[in-house]
């Protein structure tokens, strides 16, 4: 298979040959005439992979988004707090992320969980997250091997976001500065079970601060790991 033709590219991506043809539409990539093979470049390609995520191989009969699901969920070390948090990670709607979580629960392969968590006040919250007793070495190897999409990037300045204001009850949270506080602020993010938290502190903060902050006694292993995969 040509390494820089469409059919390529659908099979990395794993979607059909039409849907690979409007995404490299959407990303201005030009088609050629007919009987003219279209020309995916190196360029290109990165930016399909960003945009759509690469699903290249699949287990147990799962769909594209199924995986998708997984692999998001595979880089939450407590889970999600929310479907539409989820959904975002995996870069797949809320609707067929609903679709696909009853699916694999229904398998075994996701559950949920009830916690208390702090939210202003302690309140009860359903976490959904990865059943790793239910996958197979096939499932574990084929969700590592998915690309997820790049989430799309977020002016937010060099604040800490209102919806995170109740993790920083001894300061002063519209003062914090991401430039001049990223170690506390990354210790106060890290800490927490909302998977959003995590996110933001990964796309925001240094990793210096992030490294700094996993550190600190009593931080999750789970959470230390991935801090050191995503700061390297």
């Amino acid at each position: 298979m040509d390494r820089n033709g469409v059919p390529s590219l659908a099979a990395e991506l794993g979607v059909s040959l039409p849907t690979a043809h409007r995404l490299l539409d959407d990303l201005g990539v030009p088609r050629t005439g007919r009987g003219v093979p279209r020309v995916v470049s190196g360029s290109a390609r990165r930016r399909a992979v960003e945009r759509a995520g690469a699903v290249r191989v699949r287990a147990q009969d799962l769909g594209r988004e199924d995986m998708l699901v997984l692999a998001a969920l595979a880089t939450a070390p407590v889970g999600f707090e929310s479907l539409r948090a989820l959904a975002r990670a995996a870069g797949v709607s809320a609707t067929k992320t609903s679709a696909a979580v009853q699916d694999l629960a229904a398998r075994g392969l996701v559950r949920t969980q009830q916690r208390t968590v702090a939210r202003g006040r302690a309140v009860a919250r359903t976490f959904w997250s990865a059943n790793y007793r239910g996958w197979d070495d096939t499932l574990f190897v084929a969700v590592h091997a998915v690309r997820l999409p790049k989430p799309a990037p977020r002016a937010s300045g060099h604040g800490v976001p209102r919806r995170f204001w109740h993790l920083f009850w001894n300061a002063t949270p519209s003062k914090l500065d991401t430039r001049t506080d990223g170690p506390y602020i990354a210790g106060r993010l890290l800490g927490d079970t909302d998977h959003d938290a995590f996110v933001w502190a990964t796309r925001h903060l240094s990793p210096t601060d992030l490294v700094q902050a996993a550190a600190v006694r009593g931080t999750p292993r789970k959470v230390a790991d991935l801090v050191a995969v995503v700061a390297r």
